[in-house]
Parts: C-alpha cells; structure tokens; sequence
C-alpha cells in the first residue's frame, strides 16, 4: 500500500475510533442520570453521529479528492456536541445549547456541496452561510433566556418568544432556498449526471421540508418529543443518499426508482 493511501487509512481509523468511543462515553452520560429527556430520544444524536463517521471515512477512502468525505466525519462531532445539551453536567449542557441545531445547517451545507464538498454558486454559498448563522446565531436568544439553563442571562419569555420566532423564520427561508437550488441543480443536468443526484437531491429536499412541517405540528399538537425523534432520525438517513448516489449502477429501492423516473421525464 502506498505509503499516502497507508496515512489516510489510518487517519480515518483514528477520526473514526475518536467518534465511537466519544459516542459510548455519551450514551454512558445520558443513561446514567435523570436527563431531561428520554435517553432513546437523545441517544439518536449519537446514532446520527455514528453513521456520518461511517459514511464520510467511507467517501473519504473510496473519493480522497472530494471534501465530502472529511464534511461528513467532521458533522459527526458536531452531532455528538449537540448531543451533550440532554446530559446533566453543566458545562456540556452549555456546549450542546449552543450547538443543538448546528447539525440542520450541516445538513443544509452536505447537500449543497454535493458531489465535490465545494460550493460552487454564489446562491449556494449565501444560503449555507446564513444557514449556519441562524444555527449558531438565531440559538443565542434560545439559552440567554430559557426558564433556566447554564447560560441563562435572564428570564425574559418575550425576548425568548421573538427569538424563537426569528430564528424559525430565517431557517424557513433557508430550507425553501435549498429546495430551490436542489431542484434547479437536478434538472440542469443531462440525463446521466442527473441520475447520479437524483437521490440525495430528492431526500434531501424531502429531509428538510420535514423540518418546519414537524416543528409546526409538534407545536399544534404538543409532542415535542415525537418531532424531535422524526428530525433527528431523517436528518441522521441523509448520508443513506450519498451511498445510493455514487452506488454502482444497479437495482435500486422502487421509490427511488419511481423519483428517478419523474425526475426524467417531467418537462424543464
């Protein structure tokens, strides 16, 4: 084995060991004591993470050229940080505040940059970049004034409100802006290339129209538990799109059959 493909090799098996062990070291957390959560809803963070590690050593190895592959494994920890907020130690509870809805815009960032890990558009590059800021940005709000919490400043259910509704309505400007430039790029493309995006492109607008759909209802119906669980669980399936793109040809699942299908033949 050459001696550059031997490093990657065993860089990727350290990332990838570096996110099991942090993972089982925060399931052990989140079992031990009384979270705030159930732990079959939080454990899904590192589920999540397990499978963007697994997935993204995979493209790293199998497309070293491409930043997909290191994009992937470093959203990994990002989904073991945001984990932390449902542990009952203050200090990583902070951690997790501040990063709870970082793994939305990481999303976002997977399936813009697809297939290279580049952005190559001006839109794109705007929309990941706001993306990003109302994770980190529009969430300050959100834990300044909580009830309580580690990094509450005050306990002001108004400003707390506004902050909420800020930050929802940026991040819905953002998902429609990402289904656009998804299905914009998708029908651009000849035939063949199409085929190629077609089911991380259709999933992933599938995966985060789902977000404000079921946060809008979690509200409506008060099962707040239930569309967190949906969230995680699609948003942790988006990498399942990667596979199925850059998969030989093959046999594929019927409804990925079906969308590749519509996506041909509809009209531009």
């Amino acid at each position: 084995m050459p001696a550059r493909r031997l490093t990657l090799v065993l860089g990727a098996a350290q990332v990838a060991g570096a996110a099991l062990l942090l993972g089982f070291v925060e399931l052990v957390l989140l079992f031990w004591g009384p979270g705030p959560h159930p732990p079959w809803v939080t454990g899904l963070f590192v589920v999540g993470a397990w499978v963007y590690v697994g997935t993204g050593v995979l493209a790293w190895l199998r497309r070293p050229g491409s930043l997909m592959g290191p994009l992937m494994t470093a959203g990994a920890f990002i989904w073991l940080a945001a984990g932390l907020n449902n542990t009952t130690i203050p200090a990583l509870v902070a951690l997790g505040l501040i990063v709870t809805t970082l793994p939305i815009a990481l999303v976002i960032h997977l399936l813009l940059a697809f297939p290279s890990g580049r952005l190559r558009t001006r839109a794109a590059r705007v929309t990941v970049l706001v993306g990003y800021a109302t994770a980190l940005i529009g969430q300050v709000p959100l834990y300044l004034f909580a009830p309580s919490g580690p990094l509450q400043v005050d306990d002001a259910p108004d400003l707390l409100e506004a902050g909420r509704w800020a930050q929802r309505s940026v991040g819905a400007v953002v998902v429609v802006a990402t289904c656009v430039l998804l299905w914009r790029r998708l029908r651009a493309l000849a035939p063949a290339p199409r085929r190629v995006l077609a089911p991380l492109s259709i999933y992933g607008i599938f995966a985060v129209l789902l977000i404000p759909v079921t946060s809008g209802i979690g509200d409506v119906i008060g099962a707040p538990l239930t569309q967190a669980a949906v969230q995680l669980m699609v948003m942790a399936l988006v990498p399942a799109g990667w596979m199925m793109s850059v998969a030989p040809d093959g046999p594929k699942p019927p409804i990925v059959e079906f969308w590749l299908k519509l996506t041909l033949t509809l009209p531009k």
